[in-house]
């Protein structure tokens, strides 16, 4: 179980230092400046949400 934790970190990682690709802040950035202000908050909430169910999968992983 410990090895399937770390899997899941391990990952975790590689998607966050996918996210700041410099194509990736720029295609990003263009499409917000896009985005209305609901659109905007809709998209805050539904980030916080995925953080928490993936911190949640995450601990869970963990500690089962």
């Amino acid at each position: 179980m410990i090895k399937l934790g770390f899997g899941y970190a391990k990952d975790a990682v590689m998607f966050i230092l996918c996210l700041f690709a410099p194509s990736n802040i720029k295609n990003t950035f263009n499409a917000i400046r896009g985005m209305t202000v609901r659109d905007l908050i809709v998209g805050f909430f539904r980030l916080h949400f995925h953080l928490a169910y993936m911190l949640i999968m995450f601990l869970f992983t963990i500690f089962w």
